[in-house]
């Protein structure tokens, strides 16, 4: 059996940490997803409104800095998820988003639910977010990472 040097062994922590758009209008709540997020080896950007985060997109993009995920709340204030969601699809971003609501998410509408990669009830446990947000990595968060046009 050949022997590898040590050096070309696949070192994880040279490996880009994901990238995370956080989007909530809660200091408390986004500051604790800050941490944790932080925490579980993921980059975090946060933004307070559908408005800011559309402007971050964007940014990221002119500055070719891939976001991986994009984790929204439903309600806010300026913008909110929804139309962040409708203003998304019309930019032709193709980022996936994790839509977290307080509200009953069965009083979403099918044109909403058909737009984002996964679905959450506030309150939600740190376990299952992490685990939510993993999945939606895994099955593609790569193929959907907001890139340059």
């Amino acid at each position: 059996m050949t022997e590898y040097p040590s050096h070309n062994r696949l070192d994880p922590s040279s490996l880009p940490r994901p990238t995370l758009l956080v989007v909530e209008d809660d200091p408390q709540l986004m500051g604790m997803l800050q941490i944790v997020l932080k925490g579980a080896g993921f980059d975090v950007v946060l933004a307070w409104d559908g408005r800011q985060a559309l402007d971050t997109l964007a940014r990221a993009q002119r500055e070719e800095v891939p976001v991986d995920l994009v984790m929204m709340d439903l309600n806010m204030p300026v913008m909110d998820g929804r139309e962040c969601l409708r203003q998304l699809g019309h930019r032709g971003h193709r980022v996936p988003v994790l839509l977290l609501s307080g509200d009953p998410l069965d009083d979403l509408e099918e044109d909403l639910l058909n737009r984002v990669a996964g679905l959450l009830q506030k309150p939600v446990g740190l376990r299952t977010l992490l685990g939510q947000v993993r999945r939606i990595l895994e099955q593609g968060g790569q193929a959907e990472r907001l890139t340059p046009h």
